[in-house]
């Protein structure tokens, strides 16, 4: 009887036998694509150049989002700095209402997710907070209705995706960063004008003693009932 050996097959047929054994493990073994894949998917498409840094005919442009940051931080809310950066937030929240619960954990792997929504927290509290503690019976500064529902979408889009933990720390390392007292200056004899108590900056936290008068006196202590 004849001996059957790989090399009697014509290697045309044995590349395409090859390639479709290839197909065929690669389909079997391949992550199905689920419901959450398409709403992650359309997500990224729709926040791109917002959140997410775009590439267009092989040029990188960089998230908007990140100059209307730093354009609201550096105003401190003040003459419409922050009306671009809270225009982006909102439309952020709205574009993650598309996004179901049960793909939380898929979501919050998206580092620049996280980074937009830990950054608008965190900017939205030191600049109701402003440059000391504020008086309790007005601790929101510059911030208005809009503003304040802004706020607690925020804590909103976090808690629906299992993430208090994170609201918690992220509260935590906010309240490290509020200032307990003014910055004090001095002027020197160049004319220049020092700092003398910047390097001591007490924290909130320090100069109020408890994280609950912290709390009431900032945007975390904020009833987001009404606002919702």
């Amino acid at each position: 009887m004849a001996q059957f050996s790989v090399e009697q097959i014509p290697r045309p047929v044995l590349i395409l036998g090859v390639f479709a054994i290839g197909v065929f493990l690669f389909t079997q073994f391949k992550k199905p694509h689920t419901i959450c894949d398409t709403q992650l998917e359309q997500f990224r498409e729709t926040e791109s150049g917002r959140i997410f840094n775009r590439r267009s005919k092989s040029i990188d442009h960089a998230a908007t989002i990140t100059r209307a940051k730093e354009t609201c931080y550096e105003g401190r809310g003040s003459g419409g700095a922050c009306f671009e950066y809270y225009r982006l937030l909102r439309m952020l929240v709205i574009n993650l209402e598309n996004v179901s619960a049960e793909c939380g954990d898929d979501l919050m792997e998206i580092g620049e997710l996280k980074l937009a929504i830990g950054d608008g927290v965190t900017v939205m509290a030191q600049v109701a907070w402003g440059d000391e503690p504020p008086d309790r019976n007005a601790p929101f500064g510059p911030l208005q209705a809009p503003e304040l529902a802004l706020f607690c979408q925020l804590r909103q889009v976090l808690f629906k995706y299992g993430q208090e933990g994170e609201w918690s720390r992220l509260r935590s390392v906010i309240f490290a960063k509020l200032p307990g007292e003014p910055r004090k200056f001095e002027t020197n004899p160049e004319g220049q004008n020092r700092c003398t108590n910047c390097e001591n900056l007490p924290s909130a936290l320090q100069a109020l003693g408890s994280v609950e008068e912290v709390t009431s006196r900032s945007l975390f202590g904020l009833r987001c009932d009404n606002l919702l």
